[in-house]
């Protein structure tokens, strides 16, 4: 079973996600960049909307995606990681640094669900 297949299948999520009238694409990537199949599908199709709304070619858009995501990886990383570094020393600041990797997995989510 692929990560994908295993992350669809917890706990019931695909299922609760298409009874509320969504669709559940987890966005599975790689230790060094590489996404998913069924992510990277997406992605092209969301920058292709994009494309078509701005007039921009659909290979600068799918790139300028990439590069998006790229940063907002990143940051994400490293907020997971002083999350825990805060965690572990019981500071205070840490459930401001969770609840904003939160707020951009909830923008992401909300560009999905707008494009599609």
């Amino acid at each position: 079973m692929t990560y994908e297949a295993h992350k669809l299948a917890d706990r019931d999520t695909a299922n609760l996600c298409q009874a509320q009238g969504f669709r559940l694409i987890p966005m599975v990537v790689e230790t060094l960049g590489g996404w998913e199949p069924a992510a990277q599908t997406f992605f092209k199709v969301l920058a292709r909307s994009t494309a078509e709304r701005t007039g921009v070619p659909d290979s600068v858009a799918v790139n300028q995606f990439y590069q998006y995501l790229g940063i907002r990886l990143q940051r994400a990383n490293a907020r997971s990681i002083l999350t825990r570094s805060v965690a572990s020393a019981n500071r205070p600041a840490s459930t401001t640094l969770a609840a904003n990797s939160r707020s951009e997995a909830a923008l992401l989510l909300a560009a999905a669900s707008a494009a599609s």
